[in-house]
């Protein structure tokens, strides 16, 4: 759509550019993103209001200058994302039976299971920070 060139009357011209505005406004609701998988040169990322959650993949947007990623399960305040830290967990004691004995002992015995229970302690508590931490896959 085009201005008249010759417009009649002051009137005219405005219609013509709201009509314009209007067409320019249809367009702009249209305009989808465009995934991007390389770049040769720094973006310029305008701001923007916070997107609603997509159904996969992210919205990269500016906020107040700063750099916020929205994922259908997450929404980030920095790039990269903070990534969640778990509990400290307290490494599993040694395991120091030796070597075979020639016969075996129930002291020999039970020091390999007091290592396997530590062990599976230690795996065990491990999981346990995973998962409050919201670390766990699946």
């Amino acid at each position: 759509m085009s201005l008249n060139p010759y417009p009649a009357d002051q009137n005219e011209i405005l219609r013509d550019l709201q009509r314009q505005i209007n067409a320019l406004a249809a367009e702009v609701k249209r305009v989808t993103g465009v995934p991007v998988t390389r770049a040769s040169a720094p973006f310029l990322v305008p701001s923007a209001s916070a997107p609603a959650a997509p159904s996969s993949g992210a919205y990269l947007y500016v906020s107040g200058g700063e750099v916020y990623v929205r994922s259908a399960s997450r929404h980030y305040s920095t790039l990269p994302p903070d990534i969640p830290q778990a509990a400290e967990v307290a490494p599993a004691a040694n395991i120091t039976s030796g070597n075979a004995p020639s016969s075996y002992s129930q002291s020999w015995a039970q020091q390999i299971y007091d290592g396997l229970v530590s062990s599976k302690n230690t795996i065990n508590a491990t999981l346990i920070a995973l998962k409050n931490a919201d670390l766990m896959l699946g």
